[in-house]
């Protein structure tokens, strides 16, 4: 049996958001794209939810 090499290729993206305790920003980069949003408490606030979401599964 041969092995086959993969036709996809990897593709390096990053989308976080920063948690500034009070406020945050989302920051999104791609090969083509790079976006940084202001300061805002809409992004604390989701971080924090994703956090409970996330961290859910493990207690």
């Amino acid at each position: 049996m041969s092995r086959r090499e993969p036709n996809a290729t990897f593709k390096p993206e990053l989308i976080c958001i920063v948690d500034m305790l009070d406020t945050g920003i989302l920051v999104y980069r791609s090969e083509k794209f790079n976006f940084v949003s202001p300061k805002l408490r809409l992004f604390h606030w989701l971080k924090g939810l994703f956090e409970g979401y996330y961290l859910r599964h493990f207690r």
